[in-house]
């Protein structure tokens, strides 16, 4: 009797042992601490929630962990949006592209976005609010961010964005809201005041979600071209996803981009919020010259993926010139067992 006391003994030590040794482990590790939270927005719809358990598991799976997308946006030259690049896709994969990204709801895209969501889909929705001649100060960044947050032009912007997103939020839509991007690029006009742009950040999501906007998981997203990838963040309870803008040749298989390490330390799902098969972005944009398409070969990226970024959970193709059907072997890449397309296996049966 005395043995097996003993043995019970041991075992609730053991099994003590091993609790303290798993707190521990959360306490000072926190990659692992945040990939174990829950979404930033304690409200957040429970297909929100779904998504989010689901792109944090993706990066464990043995294959279709990565999600295709495509950024959709105007053709060289043209003012209405251009959506052929899906169909081009499918007509030559037999794949339906996985994630969609937008800028804005213009010309279609809130239709557009529903519909893929509806379909199996995931939707990106680019937040850059300020891109118009007011916040540009006639293409200075001389915005000064601490009096924007009580301008009342800056609050009825975020009054017609909370419009839009109930839209999506209404039909039963996950919105990954790519947050003032490429932050620690001197070409934007948030750029430059570490604490501006955090509270810049914390003032959107508590505008948003105060006025019952819960369909968000909130990516920050700075570019790989610039240093500082982290100086800029806002802070785990504010963040869900985390993402690099990269744009490299495919000469060779795809490197890991500067800044991974430490986005990917933050235990966050993580993505290219854009990518482009080049260093040198060439579209119509601004007065910037027309050039030919980038066509490159796109067995160059998942390899370099699958070898240098393996926790890469989606990207997003940027736009022409660098449309995912322009590129070559795109049908190898979309059909590899390590791409997720469309159907995304995430449960939208759930009420909004």
């Amino acid at each position: 009797m005395g043995d097996v006391g003993g043995g019970a003994m041991k075992t609730f030590r053991f099994r003590n042992i091993m609790i303290l040794g798993w707190l521990a482990l959360l306490m000072f590790t926190p990659g692992l601490r945040s990939a174990c939270a829950a979404t930033a927005d304690p409200n957040a719809t429970p297909a929100t929630k779904a998504l989010y358990t689901y792109l944090q598991g993706l990066s464990s799976q043995p294959d279709h962990r990565l999600i295709s997308g495509q950024t959709i946006w105007r053709r060289q030259g043209q003012f209405t949006m251009d959506y052929t690049p899906f169909q081009d896709v499918f007509d030559t994969t037999g794949q339906r592209i996985g994630a969609v990204a937008l800028n804005g709801s213009q010309d279609g895209q809130q239709a557009f976005a529903i519909d893929h969501w509806n379909h199996g889909g995931i939707v990106q929705y680019n937040f850059l609010d300020g891109n118009n001649p007011y916040y540009w100060n006639n293409n200075s960044n001389n915005v000064d961010l601490t009096t924007l947050l009580t301008d009342p032009r800056y609050l009825a912007d975020l009054d017609d964005t909370v419009t839009d997103l109930k839209v999506y939020q209404d039909a039963g839509v996950v919105i990954l809201l790519r947050v003032y991007f490429e932050m620690n690029g001197e070409w934007n006009w948030f750029y430059g005041d570490h604490a501006a742009y955090i509270a810049l950040w914390r003032h959107l999501f508590n505008y948003l979600t105060s006025h019952g906007v819960h369909n968000l998981l909130w990516v920050y997203c700075p570019a790989s071209v610039s240093a500082d990838v982290m100086g800029y963040y806002p802070g785990d309870a504010y963040v869900d996803v985390v993402a690099l803008d990269v744009y490299e040749d495919l000469n060779a298989p795809l490197a890991k981009a500067s800044g991974y390490d430490e986005l990917t330390a933050t235990g966050k799902p993580f993505g290219l919020g854009e990518y482009g098969p080049s260093t040198t972005e060439g579209y119509n944009n601004g007065g910037l010259p027309v050039l030919p398409p980038t066509i490159k070969d796109m067995r160059y990226f998942l390899q370099g993926i699958k070898e240098n970024m393996p926790l890469t959970t989606f990207w997003m193709q940027w736009v022409d010139p660098y449309n995912l059907a322009q590129q070559t072997h795109v049908s190898e890449v979309l059909n590899d067992p390590y791409v997720q397309n469309r159907p995304i296996p995430i449960d939208r049966s759930m009420a909004p």
